[in-house]
This record gives C-alpha cells, structure tokens and sequence, in this order.
C-alpha cells in the first residue's frame, strides 16, 4: 500500500455540498474509499461508527460575506468566524479520537485568501489564515501520534 493509496479507507468530508467538496468527494470516491458526506462535525462519530473506523477527515465548509469593515454586520464577521475558523476545529476536535487508531489525516480546505487578501473581505481572509495557523498548531501537536495534519489553499476561483 503506498502512502496515498485510498482503496478501503474511510473518508469524511464535512461540507461536501459545494463544488470542491463535490469535486473532492467525486474523486476520493474514484480511488476506492468509503466515503461520508457530512454536514456537520457530530456526524464524524456516526461516519467512524458506521464504517467501523476513520482514516481521513476533510472539514470543507466554509462561507463568505463581502463588505467593507465599516459597514459589516458583527453578526456576520462572526459567522463567517465561526463557520469557517471554529468549524473545522470542532470537525477536527470530533475526528481525533477516531484517526489515533488508524494514525490518520486531518485536512481543512483554507483558501488563497489566507495569504492574499481582499480589501472587501477582512472577516475571510482572517478566518482562512487562522485555518492555516491552527493545521499547524495542530500539526505541531499529533505528529509524534502519526497523525498527519494539512491545510489546502485553491484560489479563489476554484469551485465552492
């Protein structure tokens, strides 16, 4: 079995419904693994428990507003905060448990956004880049487990 070999893995992908997740899910599921199709962090338990393991979690969900700083509702920048940066540590928090058998791999889809920002977009680039500090964060923590931890940044004109 090579390194990337997914036939007979267990995949979650959490925000499956877009384009890339759809894209993802189409072409994990082409190399021969499981495959779950979540909405929501919880679901992870229900994917491990139903497959009997998990070696993969993919938090892909994600959304966006666009407004300038001084017009944008808080209760926006705290959505997209929370559904973009908080998601994928509740999505990782809830699949730990289930990759330390399998030493499995975690990986949030950030975005280009993370590192190029837009002058409309503050609360996006802000929770894209905190992805891609805590994959590392968390990395730093799980590697001496044998659990891999990425974070994959398309531009923004990738399918979503």
């Amino acid at each position: 079995m090579t390194r990337y070999d997914l036939a007979g893995r267990t995949v979650a992908i959490t925000g499956s419904t877009g384009g890339l997740g759809t894209a993802l899910a189409a072409a994990v599921r082409s190399r021969g693994a499981n495959l779950a199709l979540l909405d929501l962090d919880g679901d992870l338990t229900r994917a491990a428990e139903h497959f009997g393991h998990l070696d993969v979690a993919v938090a892909d969900a994600e959304i966006d507003t666009i407004a300038p700083t001084a017009t944008l509702d808080p209760a926006a920048f705290e959505r997209v905060i929370d559904i973009n940066l908080t998601g994928v540590w509740r999505a990782f928090r809830a699949a730990l448990p289930h990759l330390l058998a399998h030493r499995g791999y975690l990986l949030a889809i950030s975005s280009m956004a993370a590192f190029a920002h837009s002058p409309l977009q503050s609360p996006y680039a802000a929770s894209k880049a905190g992805v891609w500090a805590m994959c590392d964060s968390i990395r730093l923590k799980v590697r001496h487990l044998g659990i891999g931890v990425g974070s994959a940044h398309p531009p923004s004109s990738a399918p979503r």
